[in-house]
């Protein structure tokens, strides 16, 4: 994923199927979806909630993020450090993107009236603030970093984007979001993150660290640019 002017015809592809899925979940389940949840509704469920939200609950990612990179940074462990500087990366520009998109849409929350419908444009006050789910957006953004830096540990993945569907599921079943919101939510906080992985090795493309020897027996490294 890269900005929008670079796309190619793949880009374009993933996009279109993002933008058609969105409205088939908008038209055709956002009520069903709402029903089974309230219908489901128990301590249960409350339980798998509270644990989902706080996935995606700044309050407890950004300092979970800054752990990981103090012990990556510790630890001698690049990867980590990386991952959690990419992952907070991703989350704030994701975040900014979800926050801009609330004020301008202006969906109401299901609890209001439960009309899927009522977008009122530009507005400011939580009520809302449905679309799209920001705790989902969040929960994606930092999962999908983690996904792609450790999925050569096959296990990684599924644990990652795991609490971060739990996270989509809380939002529903706490009727603050319809599904159309946290699909929505997921899929920004999906592609911003893949957005900054490929800035990231774009940029690191351009320079390499070589050994360095210069014939009398004195070694050190070179930084090499490509412009």
């Amino acid at each position: 994923a890269t900005a929008p002017s670079r796309w190619d015809g793949t880009d374009w592809l993933e996009a279109s199927g993002v933008v058609g899925a969105g409205a088939g979940v908008y038209f055709g389940l956002d009520v069903a979806v709402r029903r089974a949840a309230r219908r489901n509704a128990g301590p249960a469920a409350n339980r798998a909630a509270d644990a989902g939200q706080a996935f995606g609950n700044g309050l407890y990612v950004v300092p979970g993020l800054l752990l990981a990179y103090a012990g990556g940074r510790l630890g001698d462990d690049d990867k980590l450090s990386r991952a959690a500087l990419d992952a907070g990366e991703s989350l704030a520009l994701a975040s900014a993107v979800s926050a801009t998109v609330k004020g301008l849409a202006g969906r109401e929350r299901p609890y209001v009236n439960g009309d899927h419908a009522a977008w009122h444009g530009p507005s400011f006050t939580n009520d809302r603030f449905s679309f799209p789910s920001g705790h989902t957006t969040a929960a994606f953004s930092v999962a999908t970093i983690f996904a792609s830096e450790y999925g050569d540990h096959a296990w990684v993945p599924y644990v990652a984007y795991g609490l971060a569907g739990v996270t989509a599921a809380s939002r529903v079943e706490r009727d603050k979001h319809w599904a159309s919101d946290v699909f929505a939510g997921g899929a920004l906080g999906y592609f911003v993150s893949k957005s900054v992985l490929a800035s990231r090795r774009k940029s690191a493309a351009k320079f390499a660290v070589v050994p360095w020897l210069d014939g009398r027996g004195a070694t050190g490294a070179r930084v090499c640019a490509k412009f």
